[in-house]
């Protein structure tokens, strides 16, 4: 046992030399310059503008008693472009008093690409007579504005067989 006890400070002095030995030629050696760091290229991503497929095309209520609210039509508009479609407008023209915008979703929203918004349009004949409106959309997308084509006709509540329109 003695001589392991004898050996145990050799190995000591051993390893403390190493370390100071090290250190030393680290010290000693000229500086190394950090190598240059390199960055992949950055890729250059084409964002396509924002694009409003507005679906149905044309809206058609058919035949509608004189006074008397049909049933709502939906119009969506989706963001079929990359980046968010602002819509600013959404206006009736034509016989626009025989139509009304119930419910818009769309004017003042940002929607983001591949989302929908929604607008609800009723038709209201106030005579017997075919009504022909648009309802046009202005916002960023580059095909604005876009327009689709109302048509609905007003009849005398004479003209509705029992069970028939607006009952």
């Amino acid at each position: 046992m003695k001589d392991e006890r004898r050996g145990r400070p050799a190995a000591r002095r051993v390893t403390i030399l190493a370390c100071a030995l090290c250190f030393a030629a680290a010290l000693a050696s000229p500086a190394r310059e950090a190598a240059p760091v390199t960055r992949p290229a950055q890729s250059v991503q084409f964002q396509s503008p924002a694009g409003a497929t507005i679906d149905p095309s044309s809206v058609d209520f058919g035949e509608q008693v004189i006074g008397r609210y049909g049933r709502a039509q939906r119009v969506v508009i989706t963001n079929t472009g990359g980046a968010p479609l602002h819509v600013n407008n959404v206006a009736l023209g034509g016989a626009a008093g025989q139509y009304s915008v119930v419910k818009d979703a769309c004017t003042g929203a940002e929607v983001v690409p591949y989302r929908a918004c929604v607008i609800d349009i009723a038709f209201l004949p106030a005579g017997k007579d075919d009504f022909d409106a648009e309802l046009t959309l202005v916002s960023n997308a580059p095909e604005s504005p876009q327009t689709i084509k109302l048509t609905g006709e007003g009849i005398n509540s004479a003209m509705v067989p029992p069970g028939g329109i607006g009952r």
